[in-house]
């Protein structure tokens, strides 16, 4: 991703500048690569491997978007979950040499670093539930200020 994708455009929603963000959305990107190269006799084991990678970044946006730190942890929680699902696909294609060693280390050392991350943002999102913040916190976007042309 550019800088631009990476969420440095004030355009974006802000989860987008969650690394934990970032390294799930590249590894659904990778898995998605990956089980577009699959034999079609693996259909159903490609779309429950790339379902399981597109969720991790998914349940971390949606949670995000969620009114309470305690709901955007259940999300990441979810999201975490569905990362260790996505390093047994990984595993299991290995297993039955449908993925070559090099390709599979690579995924893999990417899945595990992305678990490790999104692991350590559920570890600070808890640490502020747990510090009795009670506030319900809405993350919404910054509203827009849109430019009048003095007519009005």
């Amino acid at each position: 991703m550019n800088n631009e994708e990476r969420g440095e455009n004030p355009y974006l929603p802000r989860y987008q500048q969650l690394d934990a963000w970032h390294l799930a959305d590249d590894l659904a990107v990778d898995v998605y690569r990956l089980t577009r190269r699959l034999p079609a006799e693996t259909r159903d084991l490609s779309s429950q491997i790339f379902r399981a990678a597109i969720s991790a970044p998914a349940n971390i946006a949606e949670g995000y978007g969620r009114a309470s730190h305690k709901e955007f942890q259940q999300f990441l929680v979810v999201a975490h979950a569905s990362l260790y699902e996505v390093g047994y696909f990984l595993h299991f294609l290995r297993r039955i040499e449908m993925l070559p060693a090099e390709k599979y280390m690579v995924l893999a050392a990417n899945c595990q670093r992305t678990s490790r991350v999104l692991f350590g943002l559920m570890k600070s999102i808890r640490a502020g539930t747990a510090d009795g913040e009670k506030r319900r916190r809405y993350l919404r976007d910054e509203a827009e200020v849109y430019a009048t042309n003095g007519s009005e």
